[in-house]
C-alpha cells in the first residue's frame, strides 16, 4: 500500500532507488518512509503524528520513556557496520539522534526520530494480514545482508499490558466500574425483593378456585397447602388429584366442608385474603375479571373496560338476586364466591370437545346423554339436571364450576368388580338390601349372590346404561349410591313399597286442586254434555299403571322417570311452564320428588282440559278430543 509522503522524500526517493515499489510494510531508519505505522488513526485521517509520538521540545528528541525500552536483537541482524553493536546505541550520536543517514529530506534533515516501540505500541504496520511488526534499522541494502527478507521471519513482540491498563479509555471504564457495578448490584437487589413480594400481592387477588383450575391463584394454593404440612404436588399452578386431596384434607382436619372447592373459609383458614369488595367507581384488573365473570354468568356489565359503572351495578345487583343474595350492587365475598362456582361453563346450544368431555363423563356414570357427538342439546340438558339432582347440586341443566368438578370427581372408570356370581357372606346381604329398597328386587334377601341377584344388577345397569354382566362393579356402586339418594326424596315424601298409588291420594288432590282439576269444569254450565269431571281419580289410575306408586320408578327402555313417568328431556321446559303460573314452584324441582313431579303431571292435564273445553265451546263434541290425558299412554287405564 501506499503511504503519503511530502516532495522532498518523494524526490529523495527517485534519486536513490528509482520509481518507488509497491511495498507491503514500512519500516523506520530504512530508506523507505520514516513516518509512523498507517494503521493509527491520528496517522491516517489527519496525516499529522499523535501527540505521543511528537518530539518533546524543539531538539528533536523522542519521548524519554520511548527510548528506554530496548531489546536484544541477534547478531548480525544490525544496522550497516553495526552487526554486534547493541542497537539501543548502534547509529546514533550523542544526542540520541540517528546519524550517517539521510532520511529523504537531505543532509541536515532534523526530522524527528520515530523509535521503533512507538509503532509496536500502537499496532501493526504494512501488511495487515500478514501482521508485520514494525522495526527500525537495517533496510534493503543493509550491510548484514538480511534485509526486508530476514525480518520476516521476526516474532511481534508481547504486548505491554501496563500501558494498554493506563490508556485513556480503560482508565474511564476502571473510573466507572465501581459506580456500574453498585448500580447492578442495586438492580438485583430491587428484583430480588420485588419477586418475594409477589405472594402477598396476590393474596390480596385470590377467587375461589376448584380442580382443573390453573393459574397464580392456584400456585398461592399450594404453597400454603405446603407451608400447612399437606402434600398438593409440584408448585406448577395446575390444580390437579393431588392439591384436591390436600384440599380436601385440610378442610376436613379444620372442620370445613370437605368439597375440595377452595372458597372464602378455605381461603381464611389457610391465612390468606380472598377477593376485595369492589363497587360503583372502582376500576381495574379485578373490575374487568368481574365484569367477565358477569358475563359469563348470563348477565351483561356493559362493555369490558375494567370501570365498575352503572351498567356493571346493575348486572351485579341482578346476580345477587338471582342467586338470594342481598341485591346491593357491590361485589362482596359472598357474591364473589357464589359467582366463581356457579359461573355457567356450557348450556343448551354449546358444541365441541368441553360438551363431549361432559357426555362421555355423564354416560359413564349412568345419565345417558343421548349421541355422545359434542353438542349440548335437550338430552343432554336433561342428563345434567339428572346428574345434578342425583349429586344435591343446583339443578339448572347447565354445566357450572361445580358440576364439572363433580363429573370429573366421580368418574374414574368402571373400577374393580366388588362383587359377582358365586360369593356369600354379609356384603351381598348388604347389596340385596340396596336393590330392594330402590325397586330392583333381586328376591329372597339370603346373602348369595345368585341367578336372581345377577339378574336385579344386570337390570339396574341397563336401566342407566351402565356397561355389565351383571357384576357389581366400582361404577354399579356409584350409580346405585346417586340413585339411592334420589329414592330418599320419595321415603322422605312418604313412599311406603308395596303401598300402590293410593297411597299419595292425599298430596294428589292438593296438587291437582291448586290447578282447580279436583272439581268438574263446564264450557257452558247449563248443558251438562260441555263439562270435564274431575281428575284427581284418573291420576290415581295412569300412576299405578305407569309406577305403581314408585316415586323413583324408571324405565328401562325409554327412560321416563318418577311416579307419572316424565321424560326428562322435556322437564326443564315445563319447570319453566309451571313456574310461569305459580312463582314460588322451584327452578331446581327434582322429577324424583313426588310433588314436583306430580305438579308437571297437572300442567299438562289443565292445558289439555282448558283445550278440551275451548273446543266445546266451539259446539265441538267432546269425543274430539284433546283428553286431558293425551300424553300418557296409561290413560286407557281410567276407569
Amino acid at each position: 500500500m501506499r503511504i503519503g509522503r511530502g516532495p522532498q522524500e518523494r524526490d529523495g526517493d527517485r534519486r536513490r532507488h528509482g520509481p518507488r515499489p509497491r511495498i507491503r510494510r514500512q519500516l523506520d531508519g530504512g530508506a523507505g518512509h520514516p513516518g509512523p505505522c498507517r494503521t493509527h488513526p491520528a496517522r491516517r485521517r489527519h496525516g499529522r503524528q499523535p501527540p505521543h509520538l511528537r518530539r518533546a521540545g524543539g531538539d528533536g528528541r523522542p519521548h524519554r520513556h520511548l527510548l528506554q525500552r530496548e531489546e536484544p536483537q541477534p547478531p548480525g541482524r544490525g544496522g550497516a557496520g553495526q552487526g554486534s553493536a547493541p542497537r539501543r546505541n548502534r547509529g546514533r550520536d550523542e544526542d540520541g539522534r540517528r546519524g550517517g543517514e539521510d532520511h529523504g529530506g537531505g543532509a541536515g534533515s532534523r526530522r524527528p526520530l520515530r523509535h521503533r516501540d512507538a509503532h509496536r505500541h500502537h499496532g501493526w504496520c504494512g501488511d495487515q494480514r500478514r501482521a508485520t511488526p514494525c522495526r527500525t534499522g537495517g533496510g534493503p541494502d543493509d550491510a548484514g545482508g538480511q534485509g526486508r527478507a530476514a525480518r520476516h521471519r521476526l516474532r511481534p513482540p508481547r504486548p505491554d499490558l501496563s500501558q494498554i491498563w493506563n490508556r485513556p479509555t480503560v482508565s474511564r471504564v476502571r473510573s466507572h466500574f465501581p459506580k456500574r457495578l453498585g448500580i447492578v448490584l442495586l438492580a438485583g437487589i430491587v428484583a430480588v425483593n420485588t419477586l418475594l413480594v409477589i405472594p402477598s400481592v396476590q393474596a390480596a387477588e385470590l377467587r375461589a378456585v376448584v380442580k382443573g383450575d390453573r393459574g397464580p391463584a392456584v400456585i398461592e394454593l399450594q404453597i400454603r397447602l405446603k407451608a400447612a404440612s399437606l402434600d398438593p404436588g409440584p408448585v406448577d399452578g395446575v390444580f390437579g388429584s393431588r392439591t384436591d386431596t390436600a384440599v380436601r384434607s385440610f378442610q376436613g382436619a379444620r372442620s370445613l366442608q370437605v368439597t375440595g372447592i377452595v372458597d372464602t373459609a378455605t381461603w381464611t383458614a389457610l391465612g390468606g385474603a380472598a377477593n376485595p369488595v369492589l363497587e360503583s367507581g372502582d376500576r381495574g384488573s379485578r373490575v374487568l375479571e368481574l365484569q367477565r365473570q358477569l358475563l359469563a354468568a348470563g348477565h351483561n356489565p356493559g362493555p369490558l373496560d375494567g370501570v365498575y359503572g352503572s351498567k356493571t351495578t346493575a348486572a351485579v345487583a341482578a346476580f345477587q338476586t338471582a342467586a338470594s343474595l342481598p341485591a346491593t350492587g357491590d361485589a362482596d365475598q359472598a357474591t364473589w364466591d357464589r359467582l366463581f362456582t356457579s359461573t355457567v361453563l356450557l348450556r343448551r346450544g354449546s358444541t365441541g370437545s368441553a360438551v363431549v368431555e361432559v357426555q362421555t363423563h355423564l354416560a359413564a356414570l349412568g345419565f345417558p346423554p343421548g349421541t355422545i357427538d359434542g353438542k349440548f342439546g335437550l338430552l343432554t340438558e336433561a342428563a345434567v339436571r339428572a346428574f345434578q339432582s342425583s349429586y344435591v347440586l343446583r339443578v339448572t341443566g347447565e354445566v357450572d364450576l361445580a358440576t364439572r368438578d363433580a363429573l370429573r370427581r366421580e368418574d374414574t372408570g368402571p373400577g374393580a368388580i366388588l362383587l359377582r356370581r358365586g360369593d356369600r357372606g354379609a356384603a351381598v346381604l348388604a347389596l340385596q338390601t340396596r336393590l330392594t329398597g330402590v325397586g330392583f328386587s333381586p328376591g329372597s334377601l339370603d346373602g348369595a349372590y345368585g341367578d336372581r341377584t345377577v339378574a336385579a344388577v344386570d337390570r339396574f345397569q341397563n336401566t342407566f346404561r351402565l356397561g355389565g354382566d351383571g357384576s357389581f362393579d366400582e361404577m354399579t356402586d356409584k350409580r346405585l349410591a346417586a340413585f339411592e339418594r334420589d329414592a330418599a326424596r320419595g321415603y322422605a315424601a312418604g313412599y311406603t313399597p308395596g303401598g300402590g298409588a293410593e297411597q299419595w291420594r292425599g298430596l294428589v288432590t292438593e296438587v291437582f286442586a291448586r290447578w282447580g282439576l279436583d272439581d268438574p269444569a263446564c264450557a257452558n254450565a247449563s248443558d251438562p254434555a260441555t263439562c270435564v269431571p274431575g281428575q284427581v281419580e284418573a291420576a290415581l289410575d295412569v300412576m299405578y299403571c305407569e309406577s305403581k306408586g314408585t316415586p323413583f320408578a324408571v324405565n328401562v327402555t325409554s327412560g321416563v322417570t318418577g311416579l307419572f313417568q316424565h321424560r326428562l328431556t322435556y322437564w326443564a321446559e315445563r319447570v319453566g311452564r309451571v313456574r310461569a303460573q305459580f312463582s314460588d314452584f322451584p327452578s331446581d324441582a327434582s322429577p324424583y320428588e313426588p310433588e314436583h313431579n306430580m305438579m308437571i303431571a297437572a300442567l299438562l292435564v289443565w292445558e289439555s282440559r282448558n283445550a278440551l273445553l275451548r273446543n266445546l265451546a266451539a259446539g265441538r263434541s267432546i269425543d274430539d278430543g284433546p283428553h286431558p290425558w293425551s300424553h300418557w299412554t296409561c290413560r286407557r287405564a281410567i276407569g
